[in-house]
């Protein structure tokens, strides 16, 4: 008897509708590719996190460059833990200090990214 390979495909069905929607820039976020938006980021997932479970979009500027050189516990997006957030990066581009990674998603459900 031959073992077949099994192929396993997540899939993140996004919402349409939220509780609340966070502007980026209402925390602070420059989004001019130079200043550290890490701290204004964490505000808004702190600001997320205080919903507990409400379906929440974070929006960051349309087409920018995020730059993140801080981060809680070495992550941007410390989401583990969560539930319906969705990250909405409006085509912006994330860039990263080699010591911070992007997310962390451990235990969090229904997480969802968008362009």
């Amino acid at each position: 008897m031959r073992a077949l390979p099994i192929l396993l495909l997540a899939v993140f069905i996004c919402r349409t509708g939220f509780a609340l929607d966070l502007k980026a820039t209402d925390f602070g976020v420059q989004a001019d590719g130079k200043t550290d938006d890490g701290p204004a980021i964490q505000k808004m997932i702190e600001k997320a996190r205080a919903h507990d479970g409400e379906a929440i979009r974070l929006i960051f500027p349309k087409a920018k460059t995020i730059y993140a050189s801080t981060g809680k516990e070495r992550y941007l997006f410390p989401l583990q833990k969560t539930k319906n957030i969705t990250l909405d990066g409006s085509g912006s581009t994330f860039l990263l200090h080699p010591n911070i990674r992007l997310v962390d998603l451990d235990f969090a459900q229904r997480p969802c990214s968008r362009t």
